[in-house]
């Protein structure tokens, strides 16, 4: 698993992707989650055929698993993410 925080507007590259794939064992899945985006041929290495499959999680889907799942975090993680409720509708 990979996590990344990345400025707005930026986009993660398929070679960054491909390096996160050649520390996944055969067999084996991966995770990659960041606060940008992906670019399209990073999305096409995450699932190509033959490599260990990777899941990506852009920053919209992180905002929308953390609103999802807000109520299932623990409280001290809560307060360590240092958000607030009420900025998006739960």
């Amino acid at each position: 698993m990979q996590a990344k925080r990345y400025k707005l507007g930026q986009r993660i590259s398929a070679n960054t992707v491909k390096q996160l794939r050649t520390a996944i064992p055969l067999g084996g899945q991966g995770a990659f989650i960041t606060t940008a985006d992906f670019q399209a041929a990073a999305q096409g290495i995450a699932i190509e055929v033959g490599f260990p499959r990777i899941g990506l999680i852009n920053g919209r889907q992180l905002v929308d698993l953390l609103v999802e799942h807000w109520q299932d975090i623990p409280n001290e993680f809560q307060a360590r993410l240092g958000l607030r409720v009420g900025l998006v509708k739960v």
